[in-house]
């Protein structure tokens, strides 16, 4: 695979009222998984022309004065699942 920069889609916004309601966590910038492949477990990545990996924005904050509420966490900007064994 050869690619430029990647970035993982955004969180979604915290619209709660209570405390506990929290923003979506930013989705992953690039997610390998070697086991998908055509069976040598292996996968090539090229990055070109200064490309960066990021992770999603994590979602935001309601923004209630009433109450405290939380944004999302940021996404992984790489993950790489190890190949199935079995």
């Amino acid at each position: 695979m050869t690619t430029g920069a990647l970035t993982g889609q955004v969180g979604s916004a915290n619209t709660g009222v209570l405390a506990g309601d929290v923003g979506g966590t930013g989705g992953h910038g690039l997610d390998i998984n070697a086991s998908l492949d055509t069976g040598n477990n292996t996968v090539t990545v090229t990055l070109v022309d200064n490309a960066d990996i990021t992770g999603g924005v994590g979602g935001a904050a309601a923004n209630d004065a009433t109450a405290v509420t939380v944004g999302g966490a940021g996404g992984i900007a790489l993950i790489s699942t190890p190949a199935k064994i079995g």
